[in-house]
């Protein structure tokens, strides 16, 4: 059995680990992932070429909607070179929008991890006068991390998810909810997942073209409300503290 480095470019670019009991003895421990990963790097005429070379017969790959086009594109080759192979896709990704299951790898492990970076935003919004901790999770078309993060947590004032439209200016826009909220309670915490810029109905943020597997990437909502909380807030006579925090992949 061998692993493959660094997604499809590693067919081509690196040698191949022999997996064994050895060197995968503790991985079901680790975060991340053995192998590594990687956006882009598809050259089915090289894959194609590697695989004759190894004489491989079944091909195990796992991902999300790009790693799963390149495995229906290696099938394709596979098919018309009349190249004996199986093909096995695995589904993954840790925003759960994969239908039919319930849960797809990683995602209860990122939540956990949405929970940490949501409890430091409390501490740090609790921790001023008048103090604001804004989170940043993934969740590009599925709001599934931030939604479940927020539930388990039971603390949060503001979630935004890609799913649910909302505004943010105007008296029942989010940053005068925002502001109401930090005048009342003297702090406040809100968590956006990072497809939410698509949600926002009275503003168009505009995306910042495509990465290299293809997929839109989105305005950073993020860094965007960072900066509209505060100078809402500062125009309304109020001066806060807000703390970021994007914990990223």
């Amino acid at each position: 059995v061998y692993g493959i480095q660094y997604g499809y470019r590693g067919f081509y670019t690196y040698n191949w680990i022999e997996l064994n009991l050895s060197n995968t003895n503790f991985i079901q421990k680790l975060g991340g992932t053995l192998l590594g990963s990687s956006r882009g790097g598809f050259d089915g005429a090289k894959i194609m070429k590697k695989i004759k070379a190894k004489g491989v017969n079944q091909l195990y790959i796992i991902g999300g909607d790009g790693t799963q086009k390149g495995a229906l594109a290696i099938h394709e080759l596979a098919k018309k070179e009349n190249y004996k192979l199986s093909v096995v896709g695995l589904p993954k990704t840790i925003d759960n929008d994969v239908r039919i299951i319930d849960r797809s790898f990683g995602y209860q492990t990122s939540v956990d991890e949405a929970l940490k970076a949501i409890n430091s935003a409390e501490v740090e919004a609790l921790s001023a006068e008048y103090g604001i901790g804004l989170v940043k999770l993934m969740g590009r078309s599925a709001g599934h991390i931030a939604l479940e993060a927020c539930l388990a947590h039971r603390n949060i004032d503001v979630l935004l998810i890609p799913e649910v439209q909302f505004e943010i200016y105007g008296q029942n826009g989010l940053l005068n909810y925002v502001f109401k909220r930090v005048l009342n309670k003297h702090h406040c915490v809100i968590v956006v997942a990072e497809g939410a810029s698509e949600a926002v109905v009275d503003n168009k943020l505009e995306s910042q073209g495509q990465d290299a597997s293809g997929n839109t990437k989105f305005a950073d909502i993020g860094v965007f409300l960072k900066s509209a909380i505060v100078d809402y807030c500062k125009e309304k006579g109020l001066e806060v503290t807000l703390k970021y925090i994007d914990p990223t992949y």
